[in-house]
């Protein structure tokens, strides 16, 4: 086939002329070739970068979501540690009440008895027996009626 190519050149060309244009054929099918393979990588970087930047995207996305998620929280630990305090102080005033009453329990038992308590007191322990008699209507445990039951 190049045979028959060179017969009809050979006459229109020289061999010179055919070996260039083989030449500039196979450089351009070669320079083909890398422009193909150039364009493959070049797809591949650009889907790779694509990929990164959905990536990138989802991330900070998260990163938002987390943010208001962690504001959420610490409001919410704040409101509660401000419910603990304000529950710790009802105690602690709760506390001094209970205190302050116990102060005045106290005062009032080590205080001395009045008078007219006192003389009530001593008349109560004279007109109470220190014993008693028992009953006379009151059966013996062992003659109480047997019911039947």
């Amino acid at each position: 086939m190049i045979a028959k190519i060179c017969q009809m050149t050979n006459k229109h060309f020289s061999p010179l002329m055919i070996v260039l244009v083989l030449l500039g054929v196979a450089a351009n099918f070669v320079l083909f070739r890398q422009n193909e393979s150039l364009k493959s990588e070049l797809q591949a970087k650009t889907t790779e970068i694509e990929l990164t930047q959905a990536d990138n995207r989802n991330l900070a996305n998260q990163l938002e979501n987390n943010q208001i998620q962690l504001e959420a929280y610490q409001k919410q630990v704040d409101d509660l540690n401000q419910k603990v305090l304000a529950k710790m102080k009802q105690a602690e005033q709760r506390s001094n009440e209970i205190l302050n009453e116990l102060e005045k329990h106290k005062k009032w038992a080590d205080s001395a008895v009045p008078p007219s308590v006192g003389k009530l007191l001593n008349e109560r322990k004279s007109t109470v027996p220190t014993h008693q008699a028992k009953p006379d209507n009151l059966p013996e445990k062992g003659r109480l009626p047997n019911t039947g039951n």
